[in-house]
């Protein structure tokens, strides 16, 4: 079992929604090559980030093992919703992109397999979810989140205030995460 890395790839959500979604499939299909078949089509994760400087921030999770894979699953109006929610209130310079990860097959080609592979699918999109919301607290994602939103552990994710910084927690955040906010 393994996911394969896409991205991050540009998304419009702008104007005529014919043009910018053809540049974005477009922009998709020139890895199609390497990943064994059509990568709009394939199953799997995708996020929606906004980029700046070198930055990524997290801002949408989402899961397809539906037939029609990433292409018709991640620019349904809902989702579209949530994007232009987000762009509207980004600072000037933040770019819209999304990150694709289909799921593979031992054999090296994209997964075909909707049903039983279902359960794979889910687990990486509430691990997807939880990195998510440790690096962007304010990510769309409402389902199933509830007890990631609520659930502190000191040094990893949750507020860190003054009297969380204590040894254990420094070394959990340095093992942990990418966060370069604490000095030991």
């Amino acid at each position: 079992m393994q996911f394969w890395s896409y991205g991050p790839f540009n998304v419009g959500v702008s104007g005529d929604d014919a043009s910018w979604r053809r540049t974005f499939w477009e922009e998709v299909s020139e890895y199609d090559d390497d990943a064994g078949g059509m990568l709009k089509h394939a199953i799997g994760c995708y996020v929606f980030i906004m980029s700046r400087a070198g930055k990524l921030r997290p801002w949408y999770v989402g899961k397809t093992n539906a037939i029609a894979g990433f292409h018709g699953e991640i620019f349904t109006d809902h989702k579209l919703t949530h994007y232009r929610g987000v762009i509207s209130e980004a600072p000037q310079g933040w770019r819209p992109q999304m990150l694709l990860f289909p799921l593979v097959t031992g054999g090296g080609k994209l997964s075909k397999a909707y049903k039983s592979d279902k359960a794979l699918i889910e687990w990486m999109e509430r691990t997807l979810i939880g990195m998510a919301l440790a690096k962007n607290p304010l990510l769309y994602n409402r389902k199933d989140t509830t007890l990631l939103r609520n659930c502190i552990v000191d040094g990893v994710f949750g507020e860190f205030k003054a009297h969380q910084r204590y040894d254990g927690a420094i070394a959990a955040r340095k093992a942990l995460t990418d966060h370069e906010d604490w000095d030991a």
